[in-house]
């Protein structure tokens, strides 16, 4: 794992980032119900990492 994949973004970053804002936080959050997303909460506030992103795609292409 590089310092890429370490990248710690919010949910709306994220969305912003790798999907150019064509979903939203609430699809994420759904994604993480469903546990196919890795979320980390700290306060009051969801992040996610690029390399938890990248594994979620991965799994959505298969």
């Amino acid at each position: 794992m590089d310092n890429a994949d370490e990248a710690v973004f919010t949910l709306q970053e994220a969305c912003e980032r790798f999907f150019r804002n064509r979903i939203g936080p609430s699809t994420l959050r759904s994604l993480h119900r469903d546990g196919r997303l890795r979320i980390m909460r700290i306060g009051r506030t969801d992040f996610v990492t690029a390399q938890a992103m990248k594994e979620m795609l991965k799994c959505q292409e298969s």
